[in-house]
This record gives structure tokens, C-alpha cells and sequence, in this order.
């Protein structure tokens, strides 16, 4: 049963790399790696103005939403262990159904010099009827001499049903100054289905506040088309995060994102994390 709504896991590249702190979010060249890093995130998705369902008329929910234990073995070398659930609390028919789909996921992130960093992953999940999915991932980064960085990436799901679905994107990573960074993404998806696709702009920004805080927004526009659920039509998507630095090794988040997508309702969804970092002695 294809799960409505969404290709993947669709979210912002971007936005789940400024969530984890990952080296090759807004770095002006690729940074020198810490020791550990640890990362939870939970919240509450709710629908409004949806449908009802004939089995259930749930339109949101709490949970974990994500987390993820790194290691860095050498300077250059991010080795990462994901659980994610955001799919089990951000579409509509999972939620109403109660079911859970957490993806397990692991891989690396390798810093090859100061202009180029890699990241490599892969995880696993089993959709409603029991259909497995091997999910794989690759970004591609280089920093450029002006502060800028250029990124590609894809992630593909090949389905226990023979469906193989896929979304790529591209971006510029740029500063505006010296605490100011933007990021134009542009994504495009296949769920696998026939003529089912979807793509999606994102403009998101990121401004530096102190020692270790941050403030971060975003709009996105797209067209889902081609969906047997009658989902076709324009889809639009924001967030705004605060993240604020606590005793230099910690940093707590709220995040806050709005989505409107065909037939489905508006979804609202806000998040709590919190991440710890161990720096090399």
C-alpha cells in the first residue's frame, strides 16, 4: 500500500542537516570533527480541517521524533546510527491508524579535505502490509574559496513489492555577511507509481546569535501530481527553529513547521531537541 502524501520520507535536506549539526550544513569550508554527538527529538504533528477517517478520527499525535548517536573516530570521519519516526507523525493515514514506520538507518560522513565532504547512508523500514523497504542515501559537498558550498544528493527506496521510489536534490549554500547564511534547495520525487512525482523549492536561512545559538527559517513550494489518492495540487511548507547553546557542549531547539498539502488538511507540527556534543580533548 503506497503511503500517501509523500515520496520517502519528505523533508527539507537542509533543514534535517541544520537539525543534526552536521559538518556540511553551513560551514564555510569543512570543519575538524568533535568526538561524540547525541541527538533526540520529539513533538506533536496534528492535522486540521482533514477528512474523518472510517476507522478513526485521531488527527495528531506525540512522539519521538528522531535520534541519533555519532562518533568521530578520526577528525575527518562521522560515523552516525538514526532512528527516525517523523513519518509515523507527519502523514495523515499513519497517524490516524496509530501505526508506527520508524526508518533504522546508519553511515558516514567523511571530510576529504577542506573543499569536498561525502555523506553515505542507509536503513531500513517496513511500510503498512508489511512491505519492507532498503532505503540508500548519497550527499555530495564542495566548498568553494568564496564561502559558498555546492550540494547534490539522492535518496533511493526499493520496496519488497518491487517499487522502487527516489528523490534528488540540489543547493547552494551561500553567506550573506558574516552571520547570515542562505540556502535555495530544489528537490524533485518519483514514489515508484505511474505518473505519481513531485518537486519542491525551498529558500531557507540561517542567522548566528552568540556563542552556539542560532536562528533559522524557511518556505517551500511544490506540486504533488499523478497520486490515486486524489492528492494532486500545490503544496506549500515553513518552519522557523531557534536554537540556543547551553554551557558550550549542549544546544536545546524548538522547531515549528506548517504544511499544506491537497485533501489532506493543513499539518502543524512543533518540536523540542536537544544535542550534546563532546569535543577532542
Amino acid at each position: 500500500m503506497p503511503v500517501a502524501h509523500r515520496a520517502l520520507d519528505w523533508r527539507p535536506v537542509s533543514v534535517l542537516l541544520a537539525l543534526l549539526g552536521a559538518a556540511s550544513a553551513s560551514a564555510q569550508s569543512a570543519p575538524v570533527g568533535p568526538l561524540l554527538e547525541v541527538h533526540a527529538w520529539g513533538g506533536y504533528s496534528g492535522f486540521s480541517g482533514s477528512p474523518q477517517s472510517p476507522t478513526s478520527n485521531k488527527s495528531g499525535g506525540t512522539g519521538l521524533r528522531m535520534a541519533e548517536v555519532a562518533v568521530w573516530p578520526t577528525t575527518s570521519l562521522r560515523l552516525f546510527g538514526r532512528y527516525d519516526n517523523s513519518l509515523s507523525l507527519d502523514n495523515l493515514t499513519l497517524l490516524r491508524a496509530g501505526t508506527r514506520v520508524p526508518t533504522w538507518s546508519g553511515g558516514g560522513l567523511i571530510n576529504w579535505n577542506e573543499h569536498f565532504t561525502t555523506v553515505v547512508y542507509g536503513g531500513r523500514r517496513t511500510l503498512p502490509g508489511r512491505i519492507r523497504e532498503t532505503i540508500v542515501g548519497l550527499e555530495q559537498v564542495a566548498f568553494l574559496y568564496n564561502g559558498a558550498a555546492l550540494k547534490a544528493g539522492a535518496d533511493v527506496g526499493r520496496r519488497q513489492d518491487k517499487i522502487t521510489e527516489w528523490v534528488g536534490h540540489v543547493a547552494v549554500n551561500a553567506p550573506l555577511g558574516d552571520r547570515i547564511r542562505v540556502e535555495p534547495v530544489i528537490f524533485y520525487s518519483r514514489s515508484g507509481l505511474p505518473g505519481e512525482s513531485q518537486w519542491r523549492a525551498l529558500l531557507s536561512a540561517e542567522q548566528q546569535i552568540g556563542r552556539g545559538s542560532s536562528l533559522g527559517l524557511g518556505v517551500a513550494s511544490g506540486r504533488i501530481s499523478g497520486t490515486q489518492g486524489g492528492l494532486d495540487g500545490t503544496v506549500w511548507d515553513s518552519y522557523a527553529r531557534v536554537s540556543a547553546g547551553i554551557g558550550g557542549v549542549s544546544r536545546a531547539h524548538l522547531m515549528v513547521r506548517h504544511e499544506r498539502a491537497p485533501s489532506v488538511g493543513p499539518l502543524t507540527s512543533m518540536s523540542l531537541g536537544l544535542s550534546l556534543v563532546v569535543r577532542r580533548p
